[in-house]
């Protein structure tokens, strides 16, 4: 894990002002119901859409969102929790807090588990992630790319000379 990562999702959890330019920040607390997921993944989709337009993150961040915000559903005891979305030098940073202490793990599913994936996914698509010392809170973050100027450069290396 990069100390800047980390520090980035530190102050977009804490509230506190960020010296960078184009960034944006909103957190929003819910009650504990899977019906909430849904809506946190729309609201993650519409955050990349303001803050992010002409990238391919929008897919991703709300793959983690729904991955994350379910596993603090299902594992608090908590009466609520807290999604902070915030965006910087082309990083969107995730955090979902629950107050409930406790490390969530990645597991091994069998083939025919249900369940136990979310950290595996997590972990396969944030650019990094983490956990915060006492398990309350889980953390990752999504480098954006430019979707345009990726095509362009795809264009680039297939054109006929």
């Amino acid at each position: 894990m990069a100390e800047h990562a980390r520090h980035q999702c530190d102050v977009a959890s804490e509230g506190q002002d960020r010296n960078t330019d184009h960034g944006g920040r909103i957190t929003v607390s819910v009650i504990p119901r899977l019906q909430h997921v849904r809506d946190l993944r729309h609201l993650g989709r519409a955050f990349v859409n303001v803050h992010a337009p002409d990238t391919d993150a929008a897919d991703t961040v709300e793959l983690l969102i729904s991955e994350i915000v379910t596993n603090a559903v299902r594992h608090t005891d908590s009466h609520s929790i807290t999604l902070s979305m915030s965006y910087a030098d082309d990083v969107i940073c995730l955090s979902v807090s629950d107050g409930t202490a406790g490390r969530p793990h990645k597991r091994n599913p069998g083939p025919d588990d249900e369940s136990g994936r979310g950290l595996l996914i997590v972990n396969a698509l944030a650019k990094e992630w983490g956990i915060s010392r006492n398990g309350s809170r889980v953390w990752c973050t999504v480098q954006c790319t430019d979707s345009l100027g990726a095509q362009d450069d795809a264009d680039a290396r297939t054109a006929p000379e």
